[in-house]
């Protein structure tokens, strides 16, 4: 017995499209990093899809630096599978920190250009960072309260001559 594999180019519009069950990351705040990016693409069609795209990282209140493009070849999803796939992201730069957009469009088919789009939002706040902060924002209530303490007792010192 001999058996071969066959593989052939069909064209045509797929039946039912593939489509993207989940984007997410693991967690919505990091300490530090790297990120990781879950994607779970799901074909519920009658063809295997090969879909590839591109990951942008963008920071919306940010004035300085480019957006980071990570360009995505996924393998092969065959009939009426899914798909689970991690990207991990390490920033660029020596202290990444702020709020991050991340915009994936996946497109599938040979001529077809269908757009798998989704976008999640996650911080990287670094822990002394925020340990500082947290500090700050303390002696800072402290203040206030110390403030409104002793005016009270100012107050009342001054009705009570």
């Amino acid at each position: 017995y001999v058996s071969t594999g066959i593989a052939m180019h069909l064209t045509g519009r797929p039946v039912k499209a593939p489509f993207l069950r989940e984007f997410s990351t693991d967690q919505s705040w990091y300490l530090k990093a790297p990120v990781t990016f879950h994607i779970v693409l799901s074909n519920q069609d009658n063809i295997s899809v090969l879909p590839y795209g591109k990951l942008n990282l963008s920071r919306p209140f940010s004035f300085s630096g480019e957006p980071e493009e990570i360009k995505l070849v996924l393998p092969i999803i065959k009939p009426t599978q899914s798909a689970v796939f991690d990207v991990i992201w390490q920033p660029k730069g020596v202290s990444p920190m702020g709020f991050y957009r991340a915009n994936l469009t996946l497109v599938y088919g040979g001529n077809q250009t269908t757009p798998l789009a989704d976008s999640i939002n996650f911080w990287i706040i670094p822990g002394p960072l925020l340990v500082v902060g947290v500090v700050l924002l303390l002696i800072f209530l402290f203040a206030i309260w110390l403030g409104f303490y002793h005016g009270r007792q100012k107050l009342g010192s001054k009705i009570l001559k």
